[in-house]
């Protein structure tokens, strides 16, 4: 009996030991934080859990050999233990996007260790009883490569985080914590000396395996070794689910050998368990939802200027405790400046790190870019954010455009936790609409003149809107028109030069709104100062060039126009069509055949106008009685239905196919209709122009 009691007390370490790595492995699972921390203690405890357990158990074994292919098995994971501290190493010092391959090849390496461990002999090639009467293994040929996967990832981790000075960014504790575990993981090692039979009194290892753990809880608890942000109650509801459904799996082991009945408990066990988890999680992001209307945080700032809405916001954010330090910046094209500072600081502002917040407009502690997966964007990134002074970054956007940040840093100098995260969102978004709306309220100000004129000129476009038909020299033309919802710069002219010739153009002015308007009139004006002051040798190509001129002088050069000119002239026999492009789209020639109509691109090479290397292309046709010359916008083609998809280029040919012959220039108008049908009621975000010419 005594040997008995002796025996069963020499594995109480180890049980010590089994119940610390349960929690290690438990307290990342339930803690919401940086995940890459989280999963690297996870991997610890959970690949160290079977050796400590496993030896306990296989303490009470009174035969040794029937025990060798648990104790294979239980031994088999320790590597990962290597890999799960170079995974908390890389992420507490920033440093996974840098070495992503050598922690995936860590990875690889120690599970085939593992695999090899628990299927051959070459690790564990049988137990012995030490002299205090615990059974251990006996090393095989491949256990001094085994046991040494644990050194090599630590030293690897400490040597790739060498130089990993953080300041704000990251706590140094951290990476000293995480060291002082690696340290504590090689000293475990020691039990080598056992396996090879040079020291047989006991095992030494659960000494400092327990240290570590003991200092990983401690770090994790009343630390912030995790970066931790509260309980995840979903994952919490799922592990207690999982126990149950553990105990509830040993019960119907032990009380039936069916197979069928252990497979169906164990698949409703497993699906309870997810379902619990989803249930929580999305009554909790429902309640998020609730509370107060973000509209409200800050009371009547509209009508505030910079200064005073920026005042605001320091106070709110300041006197609710959720950040300290607080600044607001607003961000242009080019920077980003403080307001309510005197003087204000500015800073520029890379357009790769605009792209970046304006993806993750959400609350963004700096720390969490630690184990972010940054790339080369990393070094720009980080030491951006460093330089405007705090440790949390709130971006403002409105519609998908950056308007301004609020920086600062978390009261109680550690994180911000998920309840304050989704508090700041809230804000963000009514401050970030609030800069817009006295932005625009600016502008309108500002450019109050120019407003009117925006306003005719939509004017003017709206009553474009339609079909409409017109004689030009004897040629007919049919223009079918429809605007988009927001100003855009699509424009057609018809003239008649001074030897009566026939003109069409017809372009689309690049991008929207005020200046896009005010381009197109301008560009239609010009058409008609050109044709009234043109000579008898003035072909597509001069005008465009005339053309070129005008758009080249309209606001420093800035504005760019796609344009097509065509001239029809008279010929023996026919008529002749001159065409130029400068990188418009084009059009078709619809020519009847025996085997119906065919038809024929109207493409060129050319730059738009306005671009400082504008170029023309011309083309000479030569036309035949019920010819149809049809051009077309961009807008037409690339115009998507409610369900996404754009109209295209094989609908628009095969439409041109079936209607030319029977619709004539009337084809503009069925082309438009057809367009109509196919977009039912989505949105017009471009201008939609289709121009026939009967020649």
């Amino acid at each position: 009996m005594l040997v008995e009691l002796g025996f069963q007390a020499s594995a109480v370490p180890f049980v010590l030991l089994a119940v610390g790595l349960a929690a290690l492995a438990l307290v990342p699972a339930l803690v919401q934080g940086d995940p890459v921390v989280r999963l690297g203690f996870a991997l610890i405890g959970l690949a160290a859990l079977p050796w400590a357990a496993g030896t306990a158990a296989i303490a009470a074994a009174d035969q040794l050999e029937p025990a060798v292919p648990l104790a294979r098995a239980v031994f088999a994971p320790l590597p990962l233990v290597g890999s799960g501290l170079l995974m908390a190493l890389l992420g507490v010092a920033g440093r996974i996007d840098d070495h992503r391959r050598a922690l995936v090849l860590s990875l690889v390496i120690n599970l085939t260790l593992a695999v090899v461990c628990a299927s051959t002999s070459t690790v564990v090639a049988s137990l012995q009883r030490t002299v205090w009467g615990l059974p251990y293994p006996r090393a095989g040929g491949l256990y001094g490569v085994f046991i040494a996967s644990i050194p090599v990832a630590v030293g690897y981790g400490v040597w790739a985080t060498r130089g990993a000075t953080w300041d704000r960014l990251t706590e140094h504790r951290s990476r000293r914590v995480v060291v002082a575990i690696g340290a504590l993981a090689v000293l475990s090692s020691a039990d080598v000396l056992l396996t090879y039979g040079w020291f047989r009194i006991y095992p030494v290892s659960w000494l400092p395996s327990l240290l570590a753990t003991g200092l990983g809880l401690h770090a994790m608890v009343a630390g912030d070794l995790l970066r931790s942000r509260g309980l995840d109650r979903a994952a919490a509801v799922e592990t207690v689910t999982g126990l149950v459904v553990v105990v509830v799996l040993g019960i119907a082991a032990a009380l039936t050998r069916r197979p069928a009945a252990l497979a169906i408990v164990t698949g409703a066990g497993v699906a309870l368990m997810i379902t619990l988890g989803r249930t929580v999680a999305q009554r909790a992001a429902a309640a998020n939802g609730r509370g107060r209307d973000p509209a409200n945080l800050l009371g009547p700032v509209d009508d505030a200027d910079p200064a005073t809405l920026a005042a605001a916001v320091v106070r709110h954010v300041e006197r609710d405790g959720l950040l300290r330090e607080v600044r607001v910046w607003a961000a242009d094209a080019a920077a980003v400046t403080s307001l309510a500072e005197r003087p204000p600081a500015s800073h520029p502002l890379p357009p790769e790190v605009r792209r970046y917040l304006t993806r993750h407009a959400r609350t963004l502690p700096i720390d969490d870019l630690a184990s972010a997966r940054l790339g080369a964007l990393r070094p720009v990134l980080v030491p951006w954010l460093a330089t405007l002074g705090g440790t949390v970054v709130v971006p403002l956007c409105e519609r998908d455009h950056l308007v301004g940040l609020i920086t600062g840093a978390p009261p109680d100098g550690r994180v911000v936790r998920d309840p304050d995260r989704r508090r700041l969102d809230e804000l963000a978004a009514v401050v970030a609409r609030a800069m817009t709306v006295a932005a625009l309220r600016r502008e309108v100000e500002d450019r109050a003149d120019l407003t009117r004129e925006v306003a005719l000129a939509d004017a003017v476009r709206q009553a474009r809107a339609g079909n409409r038909r017109v004689q030009v020299a004897g040629v007919e033309v049919a223009i079918a028109y429809q605007p988009a919802a927001r100003v855009a710069g699509d424009l057609w002219f018809t003239g008649t030069l001074p030897d009566h010739r026939a003109v069409v153009v017809v372009g689309d002015v690049a991008g929207r709104g005020i200046s896009a308007a005010l381009v197109s009139a301008a560009v239609v004006g010009a058409c008609q100062g050109a044709t009234g002051s043109a000579d008898a040798t003035m072909g597509p190509h001069a005008l465009l060039a005339r053309l070129h001129r005008i758009v080249a002088g309209i606001d420093g050069g800035r504005p760019r126009v796609t344009a097509a000119a065509v001239v029809i002239e008279p010929r023996p026999g026919g008529r002749q069509a001159r065409i130029a492009i400068a990188g418009h789209r084009g059009g078709y020639l619809v020519r009847a055949t025996d085997a119906g109509p065919t038809l024929v691109p109207v493409t060129g090479r050319g730059a738009p106008l306005g671009e400082p290397a504008w170029r023309a292309s011309e083309t000479v046709i030569e036309l035949v009685d019920g010819d149809l010359l049809v051009l077309v916008s961009d807008g037409v083609t690339a115009a998507r239905g409610a369900a996404g998809h754009p109209w295209g280029e094989r609908r628009l040919q095969r439409l041109l196919r079936q209607r030319a012959t029977v619709d004539g220039v009337d084809l503009a108008a069925t082309t438009l209709a057809a367009l109509d049908e196919h977009l039912g009621e989505a949105r017009r975000d471009d201008d939609l122009l289709v121009v026939a010419i009967a020649p």
